[in-house]
């Protein structure tokens, strides 16, 4: 099963990545770097946002439905309650927050900053959705609609940055319709399959628990995308968004690192928290080290396909996203790993090691950022970042060496059985 999950949720990022390089191109082209370095930002300032106000929710709700701790409608309830009531304590505490600091993001306009807080609660729901999808088993249901987004977001890009609103709003627009149109879509199907509507209910000791079990990861998922994105805000507000939109370009391409680990990332988080200790860091073991080899293949492919690709898709004023770009791939490929096995651990009931080993990637980006970007700009700025991700996965291993007394060979080291293993799967699979 965990095999089948991985690779049908391949085929669907695969599809997905290639609905969103099309709106990446499409901005590059028709609006220019400085749309792409203030889309950029915004779309940082989203994920940050979404993840104070959701606290994890999702994780959570992946964790009770697939233990069977509670009733799935009973579950469902408490977290539209719980997102609806949190949507707007942020618009109470984090908009003002986020208009007393907008000088800290240069010359991005607040108007898109205040759009984050009209997207978020609609992502959010849509996330929650997949939350139920993942806990029940049915991750491929769930993947299918987020297909659906993707493709939503490409064509109505497409239509308000050639012809209705040609400028970075326009974009907001679109990714906010694509959320809530999916998310109607997966209403619709619950209602005549599963008779699970859009309710609210409170059961204090069901979000007790909820809130217990996903704050402990999500001070390292709001550490961890600050720590990968430190260096894009920094060089905006040092250099201007420009520069920061050429810079993206090289975060967009070392990211293709983290499509295979995500993937793992999000499907052994569901299997392992069914599983026993024993059985859960066997399949961890066996998930790192495909993905750590994985990701080293595909590194030095981006390496030198990368000063052909990068100006034929998003045109000349990209190439300088080259340099940066070869000194990001090497920490990449240990955030990578690092990814996928933090989601396993959790997934064994510790997500605050994760949130401990992020602390310490964001520690270290924002000193060396501060010391590196005025003076070495997009260059200081990647190297910043990946001795930030070596830091945080050395802190990890010490972790898994030190508390749980693994043999670290066992994570980095393809074994034969590994090879064997994933061939017969995929017989099983296309023979299936």
């Amino acid at each position: 099963m965990f095999f089948k999950d991985s690779f049908h949720t391949l085929i669907i990022r695969i599809l997905s990545f290639l609905f969103a390089l099309i709106v990446q191109i499409l901005i590059a082209r028709l609006l220019g770097p400085s749309a792409k370095g203030e889309l950029q930002i915004v779309m940082f300032l989203m994920v940050l946002v979404a993840l104070i106000v959701g606290m994890g929710f999702e994780r959570a709700i992946i964790f009770y439905v697939g233990q069977k701790v509670y009733d799935i409608k009973k579950i469902w309830a408490n977290a539209c309650l719980f997102l609806f009531v949190s949507a707007i304590l942020a618009c109470l505490v984090l908009l003002p927050g986020l208009y007393f600091t907008r000088s800290l993001f240069g010359e991005i306009q607040f108007g898109l900053l205040m759009l984050i807080f009209v997207i978020v609660p609609v992502e959010l729901l849509f996330a929650y959705q997949l939350g139920i999808f993942n806990g029940l088993g049915q991750m491929r249901k769930g993947n299918m609609f987020s297909l659906c987004q993707a493709a939503f977001f490409a064509i109505l890009a497409a239509l308000f940055i050639g012809w209705l609103v040609p400028s970075s709003r326009g974009v907001l627009y679109a990714y906010f319709l694509s959320y809530l149109f999916t998310a109607m879509l997966v209403l619709i199907y619950w209602k005549r399959a599963m008779r699970l509507t859009l309710s609210f209910d409170f059961d204090s000791k069901l979000i007790k628990n909820c809130l217990g079990y996903s704050t402990k990861g999500q001070l390292g998922n709001i550490a961890n995308r600050i720590a990968t994105r430190m260096d894009l805000v920094l060089l905006n507000y040092f250099l201007g968004k420009s520069l920061a939109g050429v810079y993206s370009v090289a975060i967009n391409f070392a990211d293709l690192l983290l499509f295979f680990p995500l993937i793992f990332s999000y499907v052994v988080f569901p299997h392992t928290s069914r599983r026993d200790q024993h059985e859960g860091w066997k399949l961890i073991r066996r998930v790192v080290r495909i993905s750590f080899l994985l990701s080293i293949v595909l590194s030095i492919g981006i390496a030198i396909t990368a000063p052909f690709i990068i100006p034929a898709l998003f045109g000349d004023k990209f190439a300088g996203a080259v340099r940066p770009l070869w000194i990001l791939l090497p920490g990449v490929i240990l955030l990578s790993t690092f990814r996928v096995m933090a989601s396993g651990i959790s997934g064994l009931g510790y997500p605050f090691i994760f949130s401990a080993c992020t602390i310490v990637m964001v520690v270290t980006t924002l000193i060396l950022n501060l010391i590196l970007v005025p003076a070495y700009e997009e260059i200081g700025a990647a190297v910043a970042s990946a001795v930030s991700y070596a830091l945080g996965f050395i802190t990890l291993l010490c972790i898994v060496k030190i508390k749980f007394k693994h043999e670290l060979k066992g994570f980095l080291i393809p074994c034969k059985e590994d090879f064997i293993m994933t061939r017969d799967n995929f017989m099983r699979l296309f023979n299936a």
